[in-house]
Order: structure tokens, then C-alpha cells, then sequence
């Protein structure tokens, strides 16, 4: 059995107020050339025939267990390098754990680390997906536990690059930060059956950008407004003519489609590449698109209303009509938050993506749905 243990408490993953983050129980990684704290993926190996008495079973639990420990041995960052030490508070220019860092690789934590180089911040929900599980061929080409990074608490005077997915190789123990889905922090992302042997297709959920700071000062949220000014003086103000504003929130569900065996510009990748091999470095992602129009000659389906309104009304299996269209952003193997995540507030005059609440305003986002859904061919 595989779990992973969620660091989120006050003490283990929030002390705001103390002068340092006490991420305990530390693990080292990359044969001790790195340490981290925070969130485990942890194994417990069980006696089966054992198990399979359990409501019967006279003796304690504890002796079902024949084994336990950390999943991860080594970790590879956005970059393909494995993590290692962090350089003080200097830019780790190898080998930094990004989630952590900006794109230089200079921490951009709220606060330091007590104790570890790096942590893994609030592993949510994951799923541990089997080679070819729709069929021969169809699905990912090895067994992987696919997590992700949930929020983060980032200094409000640095940029950073924000938080990725991770898919660890449950047979080599090692655990590769996915950047194909952006950085914004996510829920959850589950492999669907794309019905394809050269193609995976994964649903992914999240926050885009849970980087808001709550426990500073009473009663008011200090988001990292630097970010948001970088990206308007980079990119200019959105298709609509406003700026653009801070991204949590303001997010689709997602569909992302991988081709195996490539890299991130669609070059053939060598055999030996865990994530290229797994559709996990090109690829696209797709939002699902409606008919936003309410016109004297045309209504769209949901007369013009985003999806929280739209379903105040709805009825149970109400259908909407649609396509699936694709992101303009696609992973190249870098880039940072503001790059990433933001284009999705582009307004559109007629088809746009279903959000929630439009492309300026927080909504509800869609955080889980129904693990490894099979999808009609």
C-alpha cells in the first residue's frame, strides 16, 4: 500500500508566526546530497493472506506488516537535474528545487527552513496509475503515483516559479517534478483512458495560484502583487484592454493531452526517459469551450451565464454542448509563474472556456472527479 502524508499543519507546514518553518521528520534524497521535509510518500507492505483475515484475524494489526518506509530516494527538478544542496540564501544555480525557488534558483519562501534544503509543500490528492491500464498499450508505460504541490506562502518581495506536479517512478523510487500542466498548485490529476497507445490523457483540477498569505495580519490576505505587475509589464494588459489580476482561482477544469516518447519540442526522446516515454513532457492542454452569446438572434446554451450561475437552474444531466480547444501556453522545459498561468484571463467576445465565474473574478473550482474515468472512443 502506498500513501503519502500531507504536511499542513501549523506547526509542521504553517508556523507563520515562529522564526522559522520547522519542517520535521527529514528525509534525504540523491544519496545524501540533499534533504527535505514537509510532505512523505511513504510505503507500508502488507502479508496478504493475512490481510485477507482481517475481521477474523485474534493477533494485533502490526503483525500483518512485513515492511514500510519512504518512497522517495531521489528527486529531479523541472530542469532534469537532481536536486542537491541548497546554497544559503544564494541562488542554487544547479539542482534547485523549483517549488521553492524562482527561476534562478534563489528561494522565494516566506520563511527558511529550520532544519532541511528543500520541502515538499502540501502533496494533494494523488493517484497511483498501472502500466497500460485501459488496454494493451493504452495509458502510461510504467506503474507511477502521480501527486502534486497544493498552496505555497511566498515572500511577497520575490518572484518564484511556483508549484508543479510530481510523478514518481515506483520503480527506481524516484520522484520528477511535471511541469506540461503549469505551476499554479493543483488538487488533483488523474490519468483518463485515451483510448490510444501513443497518447495519455490526464484531467487536471487545481487553484491556480494558491499563494496568498492569511496569518500575518488579522483579517486581511496579502497576495504577491509583484508577480502580477511583472506579468503587465512583460505582456501588456489582456485582450480586453484591463490588466491582469491574481490568478487563484480563476481556473477551468482541464484536460491534458501527452504524445509519448517525446520531448518538450516534440524531437523523439531516448528510450530511457521516464517522463518523455510517459507523455509527460509534450504535450497540450485543453479547456471546454461554449457559445457565451446572448443576443437578440443568438443564445448560447447557457444564455450567456458562466457555470455557478448556470447551475442554480440546471437540471440533473442537463447537457451543454461544446469543444474542447486548446491553451495558447504549452511547457518548453522553463518559464515562471507569470507566464504560465495568466493567459487564461484573455477574454473572449464569443466562445470561451466554461470557468466558473468568468476570467476576472475567484470562483468554485472543480478540486476532485471521478479517479482514471473511461472516455468513449
Amino acid at each position: 500500500m502506498m500513501y503519502y502524508t500531507k504536511c499542513f499543519s501549523l506547526l509542521t507546514c504553517r508556523p507563520i508566526f515562529y522564526e522559522h518553518f520547522y519542517y520535521r521528520f527529514k528525509f534525504p534524497v540523491n544519496d545524501g546530497n540533499a534533504t527535505f521535509g514537509g510532505s512523505h510518500i511513504q510505503y507500508v507492505d502488507y502479508n496478504r493472506a493475512l490481510m485477507s483475515e482481517y475481521m477474523t484475524h485474534d493477533e494485533p494489526a502490526s503483525t500483518m506488516v512485513v515492511g514500510a518506509g519512504n518512497m522517495i530516494e531521489t528527486i529531479i527538478n523541472l530542469k532534469g537535474e537532481p536536486v542537491g544542496r541548497r546554497n544559503g540564501e544564494n541562488a542554487t544555480t544547479v539542482g534547485a528545487h523549483f517549488s521553492n525557488t524562482d527561476a534562478n534558483g534563489t528561494y522565494a519562501m516566506l520563511k527558511y527552513p529550520a532544519e532541511t534544503d528543500w520541502f515538499l509543500q502540501s502533496l494533494c490528492s494523488a493517484h497511483l496509475e498501472q502500466k497500460h491500464q485501459f488496454g494493451d498499450g493504452i495509458g502510461f508505460e510504467d506503474d507511477l503515483f502521480l501527486t502534486n504541490e497544493e498552496w505555497a506562502n511566498y515572500a511577497l518581495d520575490k518572484e518564484f516559479v511556483g508549484l508543479s506536479a510530481h510523478a514518481l517512478d515506483l520503480d527506481t523510487k524516484t520522484l520528477y517534478a511535471v511541469g506540461v500542466f503549469t505551476n499554479g498548485g493543483f488538487e488533483k490529476i488523474v490519468e483518463m483512458n485515451s483510448g490510444h497507445p501513443d497518447y495519455i490523457i490526464l484531467g487536471v483540477s487545481g487553484y491556480n495560484g494558491n499563494f496568498d498569505i492569511d496569518d500575518i495580519i488579522p483579517d486581511e490576505t496579502l497576495v504577491p502583487q509583484n508577480i502580477i505587475d511583472a506579468r503587465n509589464a512583460e505582456y501588456g494588459n489582456r485582450t480586453d484592454g484591463n490588466p491582469y489580476v491574481y490568478p487563484k482561482d480563476i481556473v477551468p477544469f482541464r484536460l491534458y493531452v501527452g504524445i509519448k516518447g517525446k520531448l518538450e519540442d516534440g524531437s523523439d526522446a531516448s528510450e530511457d526517459d521516464f517522463l518523455a516515454r510517459n507523455g509527460l513532457k509534450y504535450g497540450q492542454l485543453y479547456g471546454f469551450a461554449i457559445d457565451m452569446r446572448n443576443e437578440t438572434d443568438v443564445v448560447g446554451p447557457t444564455a450567456g451565464v458562466w457555470r455557478d450561475e448556470f447551475h442554480k437552474s440546471a437540471t440533473n444531466g442537463e447537457m451543454i454542448p461544446g469543444k474542447w480547444i486548446p491553451q495558447e501556453w504549452r511547457w518548453d522545459g522553463e518559464g515562471t509563474l507569470r507566464n504560465r498561468t495568466l493567459e487564461q484571463q484573455d477574454w473572449c467576445d464569443r466562445v470561451c472556456i466554461a470557468n466558473s465565474n468568468g476570467w476576472i473574478a475567484h470562483m468554485y473550482v472543480t478540486p476532485k472527479f471521478v479517479s482514471s474515468p473511461q472516455l468513449s472512443t
